[in-house]
């Protein structure tokens, strides 16, 4: 493996665990596919790999994020309210939890207040359209990412 790729997953993975797995994975994949991984492969695998690697957030911790970028309580994220900035936190919030935990839409349905599981479905669909499409948005989720990713780091074992 090439001196650059090793140091790239140093950096991303930092912990022995992840690395291990991480590996692992790329291993798999040479093997599957009887080849060097591309550059673009390579990129494409260590993406998915960080989305996964997420997984000791909590919900709290995602709307906890939420809250402080958009200015708001997790008490007003989970109530019922209907302002278009509250609607609009909690459905980036839900959509943040589904990518980074994987919960099922019933249960992100039971944290966010109760809510019905095509709620969520309709918000993780939204914003994920919206990230398509717009690059501020994209760029907000992946700020918001990294908030929580570093809030992870910061948080016990």
């Amino acid at each position: 493996m090439p001196k650059d790729r090793i140091l790239l997953l140093a950096q991303r993975f930092p912990d022995l665990r992840n690395l291990e797995g991480c590996l692992l994975k790329l291993w798999a994949y040479r093997e599957l596919v009887h080849d060097q991984i591309s550059d673009e492969e390579f990129d494409n695998i260590l993406n998915y790999l960080d989305d996964r690697s997420v997984t000791s957030l909590s919900v709290e911790q995602i709307i906890d994020a939420v809250c402080a970028q958009f200015d708001l309580t997790s008490g007003e994220i989970l109530s019922a309210g209907r302002r278009h900035e509250l609607v609009f936190a909690r459905q980036v919030a839900m959509f943040l939890c589904r990518k980074h935990l994987g919960l099922s839409f019933p249960e992100l349905g039971r944290a966010f207040g109760g809510r019905d599981h095509s709620t969520v479905l309709y918000s993780c669909r939204k914003i994920q359209q919206l990230q398509r499409d717009d690059k501020n948005i994209k760029s907000m989720l992946q700020a918001l990412t990294e908030k929580c990713l570093a809030m992870n780091e910061k948080s016990p074992a």
